[in-house]
């Protein structure tokens, strides 16, 4: 083979490896940490009958965002006997089932919620997965378990009205939890290999009563080389070094007169060289600018925006191609709004019959949204508002669907009640 071939044959198999992993989807905003996929050639007008790859029932619902790593697709879901949860693995091309691993054995104390909240975390090699339960086991992509904790025995009993349903995070060759909650608040970094604590940090707070509980998720982000973890909950926002959990920054309040039950859901998001948060329940939308020390006072924001609308409290905000997007589940309206000034390019309704508590996912031009019950809904990322297509895939209309729909190598992978489909062109 002649040197200029043997080049050529390099460069494209490096193009294909860039390629298969931009299309990973590692953990529970993607890999981007934003909601957003470089995934292309994704479907529009998908239904029941049209675009469908394959269709896999599992042993029950879950609310975990699936993480895709090249062939595979790893999630957790409840199983009726015994009560509990398993993690399982599924062929990315088949839906085949591949191993299936139980993580505990557990019936979750209230039916508002199931114990599979926290969205699986890989980095190939391994995979965490986390329970409401805060069993926290490491799997090999063969199957193999790697180490086992038990966050409520090593840290501490949940004080939590609801499952703990933080997401781990994989980052800077760490694993990052948070552990936020009226008893304690911690951040703690394991070794992914070991399941060995690395550090722990106790992160402050004012907050009284449920507004000490956060069910938020670590957001990794890196600005002008610094490496940062976002944090929300416990009345405030803060940002930390992977290496060490030492604070960077932090802000603080959204909840000024302290009231006692505003939990924290939505996670933040990072875009435009913006950061922003929603306060719980239908508060205030905050903006900073990215790069801050110390501490930032509660005026010196980039932006900030009163409108309900626009505020998320459950699900995570979008950030896609230099805009934001807010999901406002409640009263199912969503806004693309310029993340340099907060204003609001447009504000529309979604005509889901059902409230929406899955984060947005966009991806090939296209916001994807699913509501509680299965409906699924396509957006337009654009200038102006266009529903391009709506249909229904779920079939329980008391599902709880959480789990955001992962985009990935031509594909739409979609969890509805006990079931995953994948759509595809």
């Amino acid at each position: 083979m002649t040197p200029s071939r043997t080049s050529l044959l390099i460069s494209l198999c490096l193009l294909l490896a860039h390629s298969v992993a931009a299309d990973n989807w590692p953990s529970f905003r993607g890999p981007n940490h934003d909601g957003s996929s470089p995934a292309t050639n994704l479907p529009t007008h998908i239904s029941k009958d049209a675009y469908v790859k394959w269709k896999t029932e599992l042993s029950g619902p879950g609310s975990s965002t699936p993480a895709l790593w090249d062939d595979a697709i790893y999630l957790t879901a409840t199983r009726p006997e015994p009560p509990g949860v398993d993690a399982i693995k599924l062929n990315f091309w088949t839906g085949q089932i591949e191993w299936t691993h139980p993580i505990c054995d557990a019936t979750s104390p209230n039916r508002r919620s199931d114990l599979s909240g926290p969205s699986p975390a890989t980095d190939g090699e391994r995979i965490i997965f986390v329970t409401g339960t805060g069993d926290i086991v490491a799997i090999d992509a063969a199957g193999k378990e790697l180490w086992r904790r038990d966050l409520q025995k090593d840290y501490g009993k949940f004080g939590l009205r609801w499952n703990y349903s933080s997401s781990p995070v994989l980052t800077e060759g760490r694993v990052i939890i948070q552990i936020l909650h009226s008893a304690r608040a911690l951040l703690v970094a394991l070794d992914p290999s070991t399941g060995e604590e690395l550090w722990q940090h106790t992160r402050a707070t004012k907050a009284v009563g449920a507004a000490r509980d956060a069910y938020s998720s670590p957001i990794p982000i890196t600005f002008r080389g610094r490496s940062e973890v976002l944090i929300s909950g416990g009345d405030r926002l803060s940002s930390h070094t992977p290496s060490s959990g030492q604070q960077l920054w932090h802000w603080g309040t959204w909840n000024l007169d302290r009231q006692p039950d505003l939990r924290t859901v939505s996670s933040p998001v990072y875009g435009s060289e913006r950061i922003v948060i929603c306060a719980p329940k239908e508060g205030d939308t905050y903006a900073f600018k990215a790069g801050a020390f110390g501490t930032i006072k509660i005026n010196k924001t980039a932006w900030k925006s009163q409108l309900p609308e626009l505020s998320c409290d459950i699900t995570t905000p979008l950030s896609y191609e230099d805009s934001f997007y807010f999901l406002n589940g409640r009263q199912k309206i969503l806004s693309r709004v310029n993340p340099y000034l907060g204003a609001t390019t447009w504000r529309a309704p979604i005509p889901s019959r059902s409230k929406i508590e899955a984060s947005p996912t966009g991806a090939d031009g296209k916001i994807y949204m699913i509501s509680h019950t299965g409906e699924i809904f396509v957006v337009k990322a654009d200038e102006e508002f266009e529903l391009l297509h709506s249909t229904i895939l779920g079939q329980d209309p008391n599902a709880k669907n959480r789990a955001a729909i992962v985009p990935s190598k031509g594909r739409l992978i979609i969890r509805t009640g006990p079931y995953v489909w994948s759509m595809g062109m």
